[in-house]
């Protein structure tokens, strides 16, 4: 009786661990995890200069291709509707994913790219899971010049699953790290790349929205359910500056670290805990009790 009581507990241990990580995330996007400094610098501050770099990038490439900027419009991301959204933390701002981010969706398969003269590894859904990334079995096809361009990974990188059967999948983040050299995506991946915020922030942001329920709300689709990435690019997230994204990084990578610890304690518990329960059948059946 023992025994079994002590497994029982035991696998209680795992959802409670689950529960414990979502609250961690979103205690993390309310500002409850971080204390606040005055001296850091305001997340409006942050977008104005992501904006103001944008426009240079823009004014850069009309010279570059020889077009006239006074003729050209530059197109500004869409502002994130607030009024439905809670009060943030002194100096955070509400933002869209197209605010601080380029957005793009992978690049479909085909059976005529199977073989090719520029054969490369794409990374597809099946290899983004909860601990990371799988990178077993990666596949590849051809990929053009200018399509490698358009969908090599980088450093930094955040694929999200695009769309699956199960909506609890859809949005399962995973950072790319330049584990394969000259790696693309699938069309069941969308990548964020940013150089402002931090990878790692927005990652943990993708993983608090994808294991609750803000990405199931948003998803479209029967049988597939799909994110898309112009959904993904108007998704709004909670930004704080950019030395509090830090100091949220540290502060849940640091209670994640703690869970993981204490996972390896409860496995270890619970395979001890059934070799004991074996051990006492055992001896059961051979008539020593």
């Amino acid at each position: 009786a023992e025994a079994r009581t002590a497994r029982a507990a035991l696998e209680r241990a795992e959802p409670l661990l689950k529960k414990f990580r979502q609250a961690v995330l979103s205690a993390a996007f309310r500002g409850e995890l971080t204390e606040r400094d005055a001296n850091d610098e305001p997340a409006s501050v942050l977008l104005e200069r992501i904006r103001a770099e944008r426009i240079k990038k823009w004014g850069n490439d009309l010279r570059a291709k020889g077009k006239d900027q006074a003729k050209a419009k530059f197109v500004e991301a869409e502002l994130p509707n607030t009024r439905e959204l809670g009060e943030l933390p002194e100096g955070w701002e509400w933002a869209t994913v197209e605010q601080i981010a380029e957005v793009r969706l992978g690049r479909q398969r085909s059976p005529s790219r199977a073989k090719g003269p520029n054969m490369r590894p794409y990374l597809r859904s099946a290899n983004v899971t909860w601990d990371g990334l799988d990178l077993l079995d990666v596949k590849e096809m051809d990929f053009t010049v200018q399509e490698q361009e358009t969908y090599r990974l980088k450093r930094g990188d955040i694929v999200l699953v695009e769309g699956s059967g199960s909506i609890s999948e859809v949005g399962k983040p995973a950072i790319w790290n330049d584990e394969i050299e000259n790696c693309c995506m699938q069309n069941t991946l969308i990548r964020v790349r940013t150089d402002a915020p931090l990878p790692e922030y927005l990652h943990l942001h993708f993983q608090y929205d994808a294991l609750g329920a803000r990405f199931r709300h948003a998803t479209k689709g029967i049988g597939i359910n799909h994110l898309g990435a112009q959904g993904l690019s108007e998704w709004v997230i909670a930004l704080p500056p950019l030395a509090e994204q830090k100091r949220i990084v540290e502060r849940v990578e640091s209670l994640f670290a703690q869970a993981e610890q204490i996972e390896r304690a409860v496995e270890i518990a619970r395979r001890r805990a059934e070799k004991v329960g074996q051990a006492i059948l055992a001896r059961a059946f051979r008539g020593e009790l």
